[in-house]
């Protein structure tokens, strides 16, 4: 189910309607139902590998909380969340290239599942929290589902906080009309992002493509705009859905192409993975080397590592390829 598409127009308007005409002890079971049916929908397997990743890092963390060996769940969880994101990685991105060469297709699909790089992180980020204990209390098994296969986010994001998302559906705010408002101005603005923006110039990118050799600096531009409307817009829907269900997700964008330097633009593209980023790796590695640094050497590692291997995870992240962790 695409989003710009008839079917999930209409899927999103049945949801929202029967979320405002229902009690409120029942919108959230009806936004868990909806979630849990749209990914159902999408492919049967993918829907499986996320149950399963799902109830066993809840399991994991219901018996680390009722166990005194609380770092030994807490590692099985790590240990199966990364391995899972590695293998599937490694062994879709080998997939591709072997389907490619052989036959120039396309069959990565049914190895990487929809969503999977971004529900990872967020399950990761569960048992971050939970093991620093900024997540005081084990949710609830409704609100945990709700967190992880929520919708709007489960495709392609934004990478939520589990305390900030948690907080939002344990202790609903009243709507207003502004909610209303900024939900279909959102709406809006995306569309016109993907639809008029994206797409018109997506109508040149395959010639662009088929002729890399002779790509001037104006067709490059085009393309950095292409691929950041595309994904601004599509942030911009699913977040315009997401308010008019009275929870708000974290912008991803900030303006990036008017960034004055590198680093600058790091922090305002893709802003859900590059806080995920810095906050579970850079930050961590900064101060435990930053810690033990005595001599130069020392120091000059804690320097060199932390942004190196964020790098690294991020290049990995979009794709275990020697060219993406260049």
């Amino acid at each position: 189910m695409a989003l710009i598409s008839v079917d999930f127009a209409i899927f999103a308007c049945v949801v929202i309607l029967i979320f405002h005409i229902s009690p409120v002890s029942f919108k959230k079971p009806w936004l868990l139902l909806a979630s849990l049916f749209f990914y159902f929908l999408i492919d049967v397997r993918f829907f499986c590998v996320l149950a399963i990743l799902g109830m066993t890092n809840y399991w994991l963390a219901i018996r680390s909380l009722a166990s005194q060996k609380k770092a030994l769940y807490s590692n099985a969880a790590f240990f199966i969340d990364i391995s899972s994101f590695g293998l599937v990685k490694i062994l879709s991105s080998h997939y591709l290239e072997q389907v490619s060469i052989s036959s120039g297709s396309n069959g990565i699909c049914w190895i990487l599942p929809v969503g999977f790089s971004f529900y990872l992180l967020q399950l990761i980020s569960f048992q971050l929290d939970f093991r620093a204990g900024r997540i005081k209390v084990i949710p609830s098994f409704m609100d945990f589902a709700l967190f992880i296969c929520y919708f709007p986010k489960v495709l392609s994001g934004p990478i939520e906080k589990p305390v900030n998302f948690l907080k939002q559906i344990t202790s609903p705010r009243k709507m207003t009309s502004l909610d209303i408002y900024h939900g279909f101005g959102l709406i809006f603005i995306g569309l016109i992002r993907k639809l008029f923006i994206a797409n018109i110039l997506s109508v040149f990118m395959p010639d662009w493509i088929s002729e890399a050799h002779s790509i001037n600096w104006l067709q490059m531009i085009g393309y950095v705009i292409l691929i950041y409307n595309d994904f601004a817009g599509y942030t911009a829907i699913v977040r315009g859905i997401s308010h008019l269900l009275g929870i708000v997700l974290s912008p991803n964008f900030q303006q990036p192409l008017l960034s004055r330097n590198f680093s600058e633009f790091w922090t305002r593209w893709h802003m859900s993975l590059s806080t995920w980023l810095r906050e579970t790796i850079f930050f961590p590695l900064s101060r435990k080397l930053g810690r033990n640094s005595g001599n130069f050497t020392e120091k000059m590692i804690s320097i060199i590592i932390p942004p190196m291997l964020t790098m690294l995870a991020s290049g990995f992240w979009h794709g275990a390829s020697l060219a993406m962790m260049v």
